[in-house]
C-alpha cells in the first residue's frame, strides 16, 4: 500500500524542512518503489509508492500543484 501526506500552513508562512523530513522518514517503509515531494509556499504534498501486485507496476501517481 502506498502513502500520501501533506501540510497546509494556514498562516501563509513557509513549512519547516525539518518537519517535512520527519514526515517523510516516518513513511519510508512505504517508499520502496518511489517517492516524491512537491512544495509551493505554504503547501506541501508528498507520496510514497509501494507496489503490492504486479498489475500496479504500470501505475503512475500524479504529483502536481
Amino acid at each position: 500500500m502506498s502513502a500520501i501526506f501533506g501540510i497546509i500552513n494556514k498562516t501563509k508562512a513557509g513549512i519547516d524542512e525539518l518537519i517535512i523530513n520527519k514526515m517523510q522518514q516516518s513513511l519510508l517503509h512505504r517508499a520502496v518503489d518511489g517517492k516524491n515531494i512537491c512544495q509551493d509556499g505554504n503547501i506541501m504534498f508528498g507520496h510514497h509508492k509501494l507496489i503490492v501486485h504486479r498489475r500496479q507496476t504500470l501505475e503512475q501517481q500524479p504529483l502536481q500543484l
